[in-house]
């Protein structure tokens, strides 16, 4: 088992509850459940993305199926950081496939301003994967890589080392998807 300080637990503990505590109160269906003294007062609507919004080709219209953790979050992260030419002033959707029904931002993503040049890809190179709180139904993983731009198989750059965390949801039929993706552990 691997030290970990215990400022980095407490702050571990505090993101796990954090996320737990925003899923409490939800049903089976993922759905808030109504309050006893419910407003009577409707909440806005929920802006809808413009599905012309976004990269080429459609959304992903079924979920990956990983049951490993490492594996899914390693696999998010893939998806989420790979940038191509196509991708320019777009959102694009790779990662949807990897997100969590209930993910807050499954459909809509943050357009791509600065794309790499025709025929390379921005992707995450170096992933390391490391887990830093898990139960039976959650499981959270900082994931470190290096961003790299890639021209076939030469490397023509490389960024310095990122850092992201994610929290993943066990599915009931054993899979995990990504329900929340955080810069730091900061709650």
């Amino acid at each position: 088992m691997n030290w970990t300080p215990p400022g980095r637990r407490v702050a571990l503990a505090v993101l796990l509850a954090v996320v737990m505590l925003g899923t409490a109160g939800c049903g089976s269906d993922g759905q808030q459940q109504p309050a006893a003294a419910a407003s009577t007062t409707a909440p806005p609507p929920v802006p809808q993305p413009d599905p012309t919004a976004h990269s080429p080709g459609p959304a992903p219209t079924a979920t990956a199926r990983i049951t490993d953790p490492a594996k899914a979050a390693a696999a998010y992260l893939a998806a989420s950081r790979t940038v191509t030419a196509a991708d320019a002033k777009v959102p694009p959707r790779r990662a949807e496939a990897y997100m969590a029904p209930d993910n807050a931002e499954r459909g809509l993503g943050q357009p791509v301003w600065d794309p790499p040049p025709a025929g390379a890809t921005l992707k995450p190179t170096k992933v390391e994967a490391v887990e830093t709180a898990r139960d039976d139904r959650q499981a959270v993983y900082e994931l470190t890589y290096v961003p790299a731009t890639v021209q076939g198989a030469e490397t023509v750059s490389t960024a310095p080392p990122a850092t992201v965390y994610v929290v993943l949801t066990r599915q009931p039929d054993g899979t995990w998807l990504v329900f929340r993706e955080a810069p730091d552990l900061s709650p």
